[in-house]
């Protein structure tokens, strides 16, 4: 148990330094784990499409598995740098359409009973603002979330160590 808890510390730790001298290789590879996983599910729906008989088939099911695909490969394909600022303009594009779909709940809740129309308003308009800055500012986000996520490993990393140093 010690063994592991300290290759496992010095590991999280490494990585974790790695990813604070390198912080834009973080959300790269959070790109990377997305594409990944949208690769998997157009090969997994695209293998179920196969499977069904000829008259159960959705050309519609075909064509998402075949987009899922194409986007997968397009982003295995992109640079390092080019992965992460696609994730933070993606991320960006989601926020400003939260945001703006909550300003409008916000609105529209005013006529009703509903006394929280205040908080779901000013969420919105603050998501929408997050979501304007990450379109802006992809590189700085991106570098953040880095750093961040570099901390949190090496803090986990240097604990486990210390857990691993004290076990019999």
């Amino acid at each position: 148990m010690k063994g592991l808890t300290l290759t496992l510390g010095g590991l999280t730790t490494l990585v974790g330094i790695i990813w604070l001298v390198n912080p834009l290789s973080t959300v790269s590879f959070l790109a990377w784990v997305l594409a990944f996983a949208l690769f998997a599910a157009a090969v997994s729906q695209m293998s179920f499409y196969f499977s069904l008989e000829p008259q159960y088939r959705n050309i519609w099911s075909l064509l998402q598995s075949i987009l899922s695909l194409i986007f997968a490969l397009i982003i295995f394909g992109m640079s390092g740098a080019e992965r992460a600022n696609f994730l933070i303009t993606l991320v960006g594009f989601w926020a400003i359409a939260i945001g703006i779909t909550r300003i409008l709940l916000g609105f529209s809740l005013r006529d009703t009973a509903f006394d929280r129309d205040r908080h779901i308003l000013s969420s919105g308009v603050w998501t929408l603002v997050i979501g304007i800055l990450l379109l802006v500012l992809p590189l700085l986000f991106s570098a953040f979330i880095g750093y961040l996520a570099a901390f949190f490993l090496i803090i986990a990393g240097v604990s486990l160590l210390i857990t691993g140093l004290q076990l019999p």
